[in-house]
């Protein structure tokens, strides 16, 4: 529903009535508004992170890193949907103090996942000692993030921003 009509229209009774139920039947799951929305962010988060637990990455890392980042990126319609989300209760976050709390164990985990590849990576004599691999990770999961608004907003095509990922990847897995 976040996807669809925005953060701003999300309440128990559209929630019902989209699933056919009493607002009284979401209540009892949902007791209040913010709840529904940290409900739909966990959701969000799960779909994602059981997608990003199917990666591989295993082989060359430029490749298996942008195949990561790719999972996050607005591609298909399924991925629009989740990004429609995460970017609507990422803002949401700002002022509701649970909302940052999920997003931030998300991101952690992004964040947790990129960085540990890197290291792995640095470790095979795959990636120059010299790059940090946590500050590393944090510039991919900023960029992905931006990437991912100009996607969601329309602004940048699936090819355009599938391009753009790969040459910051390749940029910055590169000796600095």
């Amino acid at each position: 529903m976040v996807a669809q009509d925005g953060f701003d229209r999300l309440s128990v009774r559209t929630v019902a009535r989209a699933a056919q139920v009493s607002g009284g039947t979401v209540q009892h799951h949902y007791a209040t508004r913010e709840a529904l929305l940290i409900a739909a962010f966990a959701r969000t988060v799960q779909n994602i992170t059981a997608r990003l637990a199917e990666v591989d990455l295993g082989g060359p890392l430029p490749g298996a890193l942008g195949v990561l980042c790719r999972q996050l990126l607005p591609l298909d319609e399924e991925r629009r949907r989740e990004c429609a989300v995460w970017t609507a209760l990422t803002a949401a976050a700002a002022t509701h103090p649970d909302l940052a709390a999920e997003h931030a164990r998300a991101l952690g985990l992004f964040l947790d996942a990129v960085a540990a590849a890197l290291a792995d990576a640095q470790d095979a004599g795959e990636v120059p000692a010299g790059i940090d691999p946590v500050a590393t990770a944090a510039i991919v999961a900023a960029a992905v993030d931006g990437l991912t608004l100009h996607g969601v907003a329309g602004s940048r095509t699936g090819p355009e921003l599938t391009a753009t990922l790969d040459a910051l990847l390749a940029a910055l897995l590169t000796e600095r």
